[in-house]
């Protein structure tokens, strides 16, 4: 399951250390409803950096 996880980082682009750090540290106060929201592609989407305007 992990090595999945992880390919699927790699897949979307995303730091597998950076998801897996975020994750863990959010997964405690997860609502259980809403664990769809942690999945690497959905993590991605609410974890991207707006790119400052110069």
């Amino acid at each position: 399951m992990v090595y999945s996880l992880l390919g699927s980082c790699k897949l979307q682009g995303i730091n597998a250390h950076e998801y897996v750090q975020d994750v863990l540290q959010r997964l405690p106060d997860h609502p259980i409803n809403q664990l769809k929201e942690l999945l690497p592609p959905f993590w991605k989407k609410s974890n991207i950096s707006p790119v400052p305007e110069i």
